[in-house]
């Protein structure tokens, strides 16, 4: 799978048809993280639910008290997408290409890019967090295979 380098990530961002925003208090965190191979969730402060994805207010009790906690780096693939077809130009160059949806722990599913062989991917497998050039600018998650599996 082919990997956007750095240098054109940022020059083909500014294009790109999703919501990138660093800035935005609910991703801000969690997008910041990312650049060091963390995982950041959120948890309510009233009733100790994690929540993923973030929002305003708390699923569970609507507290709109939350701090950001680690999340592990690691879970197993509850789904994955192959695209063949790209859905911005940007993209083109870098297909096929897939996104995986990992389990990371009960209740907290996360989806990110997939950046190991697409033959290694398969619904129940570990996964693991991987910082790639997209992480190191807070775009978003990426996921690869566990080796030895």
């Amino acid at each position: 799978m082919n990997r956007i380098p750095a240098s054109t990530l940022e020059q083909e961002a500014a294009g790109l048809p999703l919501p990138l925003n660093g800035e935005d208090p609910l991703f801000a965190p969690h997008l910041r993280a990312l650049a060091h191979g963390e995982l950041l969730v959120r948890q309510c402060m009233s009733c100790r639910t994690k929540q993923w994805p973030p929002r305003p207010f708390c699923r569970h009790c609507q507290s709109e008290d939350f701090s950001w906690i680690q999340a592990p780096g690691a879970g197993t693939i509850a789904s994955f997408s192959i695209a063949y077809r790209a859905f911005h130009p940007s993209y083109v160059d870098h297909l096929p290409a897939a996104t995986a949806l990992v389990d990371v722990e009960p209740g907290i599913r996360i989806a990110g890019r997939w950046v190991g062989e697409l033959d290694e991917l398969e619904i129940g497998a570990n996964a693991r967090l991987v910082v790639d050039d997209w992480a190191e600018h807070g775009v978003s998650a990426a996921w690869s295979r566990v080796e030895g599996q």
